[in-house]
């Protein structure tokens, strides 16, 4: 017989359930912003065109140490700089 965890059903329940009402309240605030302007979508538009075509470019970094070196895109250097 399939014995249920009640407690964490309801915990999982109830995180679902918030995360679902902040997601449509985030969608639902979205789409009342207006078109153009500073706290318009089209800003959110742009950026997210600027970190698309800037993903493509990657520039060598090297570690602290000197000897270990990676790629990284130029739009992660735009996100995580200080």
């Amino acid at each position: 017989m399939l014995k249920i965890n009640w407690k964490s059903l309801l915990l999982l329940t109830a995180v679902v359930l918030s995360g679902a009402l902040v997601l449509v309240s985030g969608m639902l605030a979205t789409v009342r912003l207006p078109l153009l302007g500073w706290t318009g979508v089209a800003p959110l538009v742009i950026l997210v065109a600027i970190t698309l075509v800037f993903s493509r470019f990657t520039v060598p970094v090297t570690n602290v140490d000197g000897s270990s070196e990676s790629n990284k895109s130029v739009a992660d250097a735009f996100i995580f700089s200080p």
